[in-house]
């Protein structure tokens, strides 16, 4: 009988001091409306295919794997709204890839093709969707498949979270690739001689912030989800191989940032148009340095999460605009040897394109290609334009390069304190002073003078009308 007595006067004890002390335990807190969702599917093809991010996938032939490629998807809902986000391990996607892509991924998930966001992060080291071979149709196919993988994966994660971010300065990381020199011309890594004269300046500001956005799970049984939006060019990664698949910097920093922080990670691209890293350095030399370039940026990121700042915000809301941009017809900026290679081209066919670049430079290339491009389209193209606000913060997305003028622009004139871009995919849409001094993005682009600022300010407008 003792025994039984001594428990029992023991939880007598404790209630009594639970209910003097006001420790009555309390009802669970309501769960947050928004939830948030991870997923991950492999894009490396375990045959060899055709590179992207240069003018010649069909002979830059892939030769083995420096590190893995992935595509990731991020699912939002709340109430009766899913979104996905994408970002892709590849060179860029044009508007037409992305619409096809979205279809597939609709089609498996039953998500609008309207709420399917997609970015690239840009490496040069990824296969290209444009390769037309047997090779090339095999691994859109694995392409296709690794997307809806990745957002069925991120559908099925779906649990409520709570919004904090960080906004931080990293300082000597990344810089505008365009330079006024000493004799008042401008010159730049991509285009023009500027050992003749010495660097005097950037040409325009660089944008050097670095966002996260971390998504802390309610259900501490799931990794929470940290998201990171950064400027960078990124590039191929000349220490692991010119052929070898690759991730160019984000590969070292996603390893390392899963690895001390035991979060899901995603990385998105920024207003990267005209930025490279360490561009300063005229010769290859900063290209053998990508991946010491990720695991420093890791490291200014594991310190930029010691200072989170909780946000709110209700609803997702969307808007989509069709943006009537005017295209660049103009011949008179191209290089005199353009006209030449463009030529040669059109007598030997895109498989000659390694020799050509082998006898003239990048540039003339690319220049070449422009002349063909800009040939083909009419005198308005529409471009995409998309923005989303999801936790309180809002989202910029897409479907050219946008270059960091404008994504200074957008940020200072945002009416949400945290604004995450989402771009990487193919076409330069530089800003209006780069077609004054020449740049290779103006070169090169498809575009009239001014589209840039005009994007600019509509994908304000569009942030406002999401607030």
């Amino acid at each position: 009988m003792v025994q039984f007595l001594r428990p029992l006067a023991l939880f007598l004890i404790i209630a009594c001091a639970v209910s003097l002390f006001g420790c009555t335990p309390k009802e669970p807190a309501e769960l947050p409306k928004l939830e948030a969702g991870f997923g991950r599917a492999d894009l490396t093809p375990d045959f060899s295919v055709g590179l992207g991010g240069y003018s010649n996938p069909e002979s830059r032939r892939s030769e083995g794997v420096a590190d893995k490629i992935y595509a990731t998807c991020i699912a939002f809902r709340e109430d009766d709204k899913t979104i996905l986000l994408y970002t892709v391990d590849n060179c860029g996607m044009s508007q037409d890839q992305i619409t096809s892509t979205r279809v597939f991924i609709s089609t498996a998930t039953g998500i609008s093709t309207k709420d399917i966001y997609i970015g690239a992060t840009h490496t040069h080291s990824a296969p290209s969707l444009n390769s037309g071979d047997e090779a090339g149709k095999k691994y859109l196919a694995l392409f296709y498949s690794a997307m809806v993988d990745a957002g069925k994966l991120a559908i099925e994660d779906l649990s409520p979270v709570t919004v904090s971010t960080n906004t931080t300065r990293v300082e000597n990381m990344t810089f505008v690739r365009h330079y006024r020199l000493e004799d008042g011309s401008y010159a730049g890594s991509n285009f023009g001689d500027f050992e003749a004269s010495p660097i005097a300046d950037h040409a325009a500001e660089a944008d050097d912030r670095m966002v996260l956005i971390k998504f802390d799970r309610v259900d501490r049984k799931k990794k929470d989800i940290l998201l990171m939006n950064w400027q960078g060019h990124p590039d191929q990664a000349n220490e692991l191989g010119f052929l070898r698949i690759s991730a160019s910097y984000i590969g070292p920093l996603r390893s390392k940032m899963e690895a001390r922080t035991n979060m899901h990670f995603a990385f998105f691209t920024g207003a990267d148009g005209n930025q490279n890293i360490d561009s300063k350095i005229r010769s290859e030399s900063h290209n053998k340095r990508w991946r010491a370039y990720g695991r420093t940026m890791a490291s200014h990121a594991l310190k930029a999460l010691r200072n989170m700042t909780p946000v709110q915000g209700d609803g997702i809301r969307t808007v989509q605009v069709q943006f009537a941009a005017e295209t660049d017809h103009s011949w008179d900026k191209m290089l005199p040897q353009a006209t030449e290679v463009y030529n040669l081209w059109k007598a030997e066919g895109i498989q000659a394109c390694d020799e050509l670049c082998k006898r003239y430079d990048f540039t003339s290339v690319y220049q070449a290609r422009a002349i063909i491009s800009r040939s083909k389209m009419s005198k308005t193209a529409n471009l995409e334009l998309n923005a989303f606000t999801v936790g309180g913060v809002g989202f910029v997305v897409g479907t050219y390069e946008m270059c960091s003028d404008a994504g200074i622009y957008i940020r200072a004139n945002s009416p949400f304190e945290t604004t995450f871009f989402c771009t990487g995919n193919s076409g330069y849409i530089p800003s209006a002073a780069a077609y004054d001094y020449r740049s290779y993005e103006s070169d090169t682009g498809m575009y009239a003078k001014g589209t840039a600022e005009k994007l600019a300010e509509k994908y304000v407008e569009m942030l406002n009308n999401i607030r």
